[in-house]
């Protein structure tokens, strides 16, 4: 309702200014709304603020993808099972990140030479860690891949104790661990 009646009254403002005549026109109906062309003119300004501090927001929001939070159980490498990454996410009111969130962060040309768990579109449990840089020599990822976003070391199928899916079906015993992220949603 306000933005009609302000559009309006700027529209009539403006009409107002193009042509002298219909200023007559333009002060009838502003007053039939009960608003003067000056509240006019402070709501438009009102309502083009929050346009404006819409866009700042929406902009901080695209400039924040893929950024997140990067955790480690006990502050030792490789040291958080799935279901201690999700714990310590929802604790900190924030979602883990899923295979998309490594992909965007990697894309800003980051790496991160640890694994991190995350959860794939299908839902499944992943670990692996997102790079970008092109290596030459071995050590952190494949090498000679070129500059290009992408998630090395992909393990998938785990459950949320950390036991990798066997070919046959079963869990295996071992634990897998990896760091954690967390990002805001």
């Amino acid at each position: 309702m306000k933005k009609s009646i302000v559009c309006f009254c700027l529209f009539f403002f403006v009409v107002g200014l193009l042509l002298p005549g219909a200023r007559a026109v333009e002060d009838n109906l502003c007053l039939q709304t009960g608003i003067t062309i000056k509240e006019c003119i402070q709501q438009m300004k009102v309502v083009i603020k929050n346009h404006k501090n819409t866009i700042e927001l929406l902009q901080a929001r695209i400039d924040d993808l893929g950024n997140f939070e990067l955790f480690r159980c006990g502050n030792l490498l490789y040291n958080c099972t799935p279901k201690e990454c999700l714990q310590h996410c929802l604790s900190q009111k924030q979602r883990m990140v899923t295979v998309d969130d490594l992909l965007k962060w990697a894309a800003k040309g980051k790496n991160y030479c640890n694994a991190m768990w995350a959860i794939s579109g299908s839902q499944e449990l992943i670990n692996g860690y997102p790079m970008f840089i092109n290596r030459t020599t071995s050590g952190c990822g494949e090498i000679n891949t070129g500059d290009v976003p992408r998630i090395v070391r992909l393990g998938v199928s785990y459950n949320w104790e950390g036991n990798e899916k066997l070919a046959n079906g079963t869990f295996a015993t071992t634990i897998g661990k990896s760091d954690c992220a967390c990002i805001t949603p």
